[in-house]
């Protein structure tokens, strides 16, 4: 399903595909350095695909998300391009509920204001295609088929994750529990698929306001 005024039903031979996944919930005071982090990625990235229109691959989720996607709007068309990847019809997807935090009430302005952010974010020039990649009766569950099929459509994966996160993805410990579709599980299931993995760990801020950076490799 595509809502987008750029529609396209797949990349192109000439696109880089870059997936993001990230926490919804950053730590206090993260933001800045994430944005300048990825900003960092970003360019390593084009320096890495000369010619190629880099295709951020991402949803729209308060957080980690909405920051990707402001950074692909800024650099805008035609070397950077959006997809957004949906769980549901965009009427189902920005709610209230799901931008409050803390013991925000849902008619709070600041949640207003983070709904407005993120869903104005689908009218960007360099959104590409709105593709509503959920399918199970279960919302959670097409949560997870989102971040899911978003690993599926990326060359590479990036992932904004707690120290922890990465931590129980990459454990050999079969018995670690990871939360449904979340940063920890996507990680996995991309490594599982042997996808070149980027990590920027949002809870250890380093020096010159950058995030630490793991690599995993496909």
């Amino acid at each position: 399903m595509s809502d987008s005024p750029h529609p396209s039903n797949e990349s192109t031979a000439q696109d880089f595909a870059i997936g993001f996944v990230g926490k919804r919930v950053l730590p206090p005071g993260s933001e800045a350095a994430l944005r300048a982090t990825l900003a960092q990625v970003l360019d390593q990235l084009a320096a890495e695909n000369p010619g190629h229109a880099l295709l951020g691959v991402s949803s729209l989720a308060l957080g980690a998300d909405t920051v990707f996607v402001e950074l692909i709007a800024a650099r805008g068309r035609p070397t950077y391009q959006q997809l957004i990847f949906l769980p549901t019809a965009p009427a189902g997807f920005f709610l209230p509920d799901d931008f409050r935090l803390g013991d925000e009430a849902a008619t709070d302005p600041a949640v207003q204001a983070r709904v407005a952010r993120s869903e104005n974010l689908l009218k960007a020039p360099a959104v590409r295609e709105v593709r509503i990649t959920g399918t199970s009766t279960d919302r959670d569950e097409r949560f997870a088929e989102t971040a899911f099929a978003i690993v599926r459509a990326c060359d590479v994966l990036l992932v904004a994750c707690t120290q922890a996160d990465y931590d129980a993805a990459l454990s050999p410990d079969p018995t670690i529990k990871l939360a449904r579709g979340g940063s920890a599980e996507t990680l996995r299931y991309a490594r599982a698929g042997h996808k070149r993995a980027i990590v920027l760990l949002v809870d250890a801020p380093g020096a010159g306001a950058r995030l630490p950076i793991r690599l995993v490799e496909a």
